[in-house]
């Protein structure tokens, strides 16, 4: 597929929106604070579009396509895993976590299990945040090939480029502000693809009759381990994630913090579904395709010019929007809790520098790693990432934010380093969530309990 001239000119209008809207929102960053949670003044609606920003990623979108081009409806238990961890963020966490006065998920560690904890916690933290980026940068690389017509090493500088123009200068509030043109345009492309395929295959009865195989339109599709197994991981780490901790920190009071995680929850749900339909159409027109180009080849072959290049940069927005919030989580992490520990002099200046140079520094190797593993399935690596923030931080953290006796210091910190090396150690070994994330969050949880017992 070729670009035309209207593809070109949808999708550098959008591109030059979602680059003016962060350049706008990087007037008032003056200092860490402001870089990281938006000086804790962030409303509802800048809520809604930080949290949809950083979910609805290539991942959501392209890799459900992927997903459903492979094995069919079962896709869509992705997204639903993701928004059932919003949902239990508005149920006492975001709460509790506002009640600490800081910036990041090791921090409320440090002050429950000692400031070892800070460093396994933070090491951790990164990893598992790390692997999330590589399913968005993935997609990223296979777009930047479709659109400029180039073999996928020469995409690295163009896409390490983009996302520092995007993210660089206006941190947490450049991607609320991108998050919210991102819905917008997904709204008027993915929508209308999902729709216009689920339409052209003659809806559900004619869906029944290209898909002879009841697996293909199951939604609960393998062993009820395995589908718990991948709910839980999505869910969990969710809530041991420093992005979106950071997206409630940055909120100006609880209840916008409550309000617009819950309304991003509910928009989350129903996201997947226009992506699946593509998939499916392109599994039985063109299965000759990567899955993973599914949906940006449909978007340029189906849909009008102009809305095909919208419908490119709406993926594109979505794998960078997710990017950024994850790197900046990380880059937040080590100028807070490694950079600011090891320098003497960390002032307010020097801790910006410190998280925007990091935040290039991961974005760099991060595609990099991708390009290694060009063939991998997307999905992989953001279960992946879950299982590793689940299991290693995930009881730690919520007996320090629920339960009222505390975990010795010994016990929490090792309930974190020794279930994390059982969750790599296992995933090595194993892709299934029942054989990786269960194990790994057991050990952390007996660790804690014997920890409790002996405070």
């Amino acid at each position: 597929m070729h670009l035309n001239v209207m593809h070109l000119v949808g999708l550098l209008i959008s591109l030059t929106l979602a680059v003016s809207v962060s350049i706008w929102a990087g007037r008032s960053v003056k200092t860490a604070d402001d870089y990281s949670v938006g000086g804790r003044s962030a409303g509802v609606l800048m809520i809604v579009g930080s949290v949809l920003g950083i979910i609805v990623g290539g991942t959501t979108i392209a890799g459900s396509a992927q997903a459903a081009f492979v094995s069919g409806f079962s896709a869509w238990t992705f997204t639903l895993g993701l928004s059932i961890g919003l949902f239990m963020m508005t149920f006492g966490y975001i709460q509790r976590v506002r009640r600490y006065k800081v910036t990041t998920v090791p921090e409320i560690l440090v002050l429950h299990y000692g400031k070892y904890a800070g460093v396994v916690s933070s090491v951790a933290s990164i990893i598992g945040l790390f692997f999330s980026l590589i399913s968005n940068m993935l997609i990223t690389i296979y777009i930047f090939m479709l659109v400029f017509e180039i073999q996928s090493l020469y995409t690295l500088p163009l896409i390490i480029i983009s996302l520092g123009l995007l993210m660089y200068a206006g941190g947490i509030n450049a991607a609320g502000m991108a998050g919210l043109l991102k819905l917008f345009l997904i709204m008027i492309s993915v929508w209308v693809a999902g729709g216009l395929a689920f339409a052209d295959m003659g809806y559900l009865s004619g869906m029944q009759l290209l898909f002879p195989d009841p697996d293909r339109l199951t939604v609960f599709l393998g062993s009820k381990a395995e589908i718990l197994g991948g709910v839980i991981s999505l869910a969990v780490g969710i809530l041991a994630a420093q992005t979106y901790a950071q997206l409630v920190f940055s909120a100006v009071s609880t209840r916008a913090a409550v309000l617009g995680v819950f309304i991003a929850a509910c928009i989350t749900v129903p996201i997947g579904l226009p992506c699946i339909m593509v998939g499916m159409f392109m599994s039985v027109h063109h299965p000759e395709i990567a899955p993973a180009m599914a949906l940006p080849l449909y978007m340029l072959k189906y849909l009008p010019d102009w809305l095909g290049g919208v419908g490119i940069a709406a993926i594109l927005l979505s794998c960078f929007g997710s990017i950024g919030g994850t790197v900046l989580g990380m880059s937040t992490i080590f100028a807070n809790d490694i950079y600011k520990n090891l320098s003497k002099q960390a002032d307010s200046k020097s801790l910006l520098a410190a998280n925007r140079l990091s935040l290039m520094l991961f974005i760099t190797l991060a595609s990099i790693f991708s390009y290694l593993n060009m063939e991998s399935l997307m999905f992989f690596w953001n279960y992946l990432s879950m299982n590793l923030r689940g299991s290693g931080i995930f009881f730690p953290y919520m007996f320090a934010l629920f339960v009222s006796r505390r975990v010795k210091m010994n016990y929490g910190i090792a309930a974190m380093l020794v279930s994390t090396l059982v969750a790599l150690g296992l995933s090595t070994v194993y892709m299934s969530m029942s054989h990786t994330l269960f194990p790994a969050m057991l050990v952390s949880l007996f660790i804690c309990l014997i920890g409790l017992q002996r405070n």
